[in-house]
């Protein structure tokens, strides 16, 4: 019944077989000895997906409940009383310690020190469920899913540049002042680079032209550049709050910016949500103020 469950919830033989370390010939195979015993189809199989008959839903639906309790007692037993302790899979974007500093790993492992970490920084969205990821962070519009998400912060996008740089080269008036100026560019890949900033002003959108000679693709990256008096960046707030407090960069064009971009967190569920995947969702919402975005 279990493994009917796992192949049931991710809809894929190879998928459950991935999740529990079997091959998919095993899987299908023992779904459909059950399906034997029982004398009743559970499941329709076709070459792209798996489909639960309405004898495989009401199976689904009655044995769901039984084992996820069974599964929340024996990830007690195995974590230890009280003890927040095992491997945590956490998938984030490419740039994500530009939004989450690395110092705050550092006070969640001395807060619980028996949990290892795995992170997989990469710009492709990891397949929550299919990777066996416990956390996935995603910035921008969150497409519909199954996934409980919680939204942590949203920010607002810059543009700043140095005092240094604005004395040596000129402040810029209006957007076509940025013409004879230096941009500080994200770079996506090797061989594709921002050429033009698309900002929201009083008149709204405006496509600002941009002459670069120095480009990253790190927005962390950008930021230092910009403090270092290379040029101006468009950056986001949460990025260049304390270099901005501490006037080591300032607002350029202050009516110009980009909308709010959120960042949020997600894991697949409330109810076999492990206790070390739990502490590090309570951490990290605690660290942004976040609140819940959808069940």
């Amino acid at each position: 019944m279990a493994l009917f469950l796992q192949v049931a919830r991710l809809g894929s033989f190879a998928l459950a077989g991935k999740a529990l370390g079997v091959p998919a010939s095993t899987v299908s195979r023992r779904v459909k000895n059950i399906e034997q015993q029982l004398g009743v189809r559970l499941m329709q199989r076709s070459t792209r997906r798996l489909v639960l008959t309405e004898a495989g839903r009401l199976l689904l639906q009655r044995c769901e409940a039984h084992f996820s309790a069974i599964g929340e007692v024996t990830r007690e037993v195995l974590d230890g009383v009280g003890v927040v302790s095992g491997t945590l899979r956490i998938a984030t974007p490419s740039d994500f310690f530009d939004w989450f500093p690395l110092g705050w790993i550092g006070e969640f492992r001395a807060m619980h020190p028996k949990v290892r970490l795995e992170i997989f920084a990469q710009d492709a969205l990891a397949d929550v469920i299919g990777d066996g990821i416990d956390i996935a962070f995603r910035a921008g519009k969150l497409e519909s899913s199954r996934l409980v998400a919680i939204l942590l912060t949203t920010t607002s996008f810059f543009l700043v540049a140095s005092a240094g740089y604005l004395s040596l080269r000129g402040t810029p008036r209006d957007p076509e002042d940025l013409a004879a100026h230096d941009g500080l560019m994200l770079r996506s890949s090797p061989g594709q680079s921002q050429r033009e900033w698309r900002v929201m002003g009083p008149a709204g959108e405006v496509r600002l032209e941009v002459q670069s000679r120095f480009s990253a693709n790190a927005m962390g990256l950008l930021r230092d550049a910009a403090v270092e008096g290379l040029g101006i960046a468009l950056l986001p707030e949460v990025l260049i709050r304390s270099e901005l407090d501490a006037g080591h960069l300032q607002r350029v064009l202050p009516e110009y910016g980009q909308p709010s971009v959120s960042l949020s967190l997600l894991y697949p569920s409330r109810q076999q949500i492990r206790k070390a995947a739990s502490a590090f969702v309570d951490f990290a919402v605690a660290k942004f103020g976040g609140k819940s975005a959808r069940r």
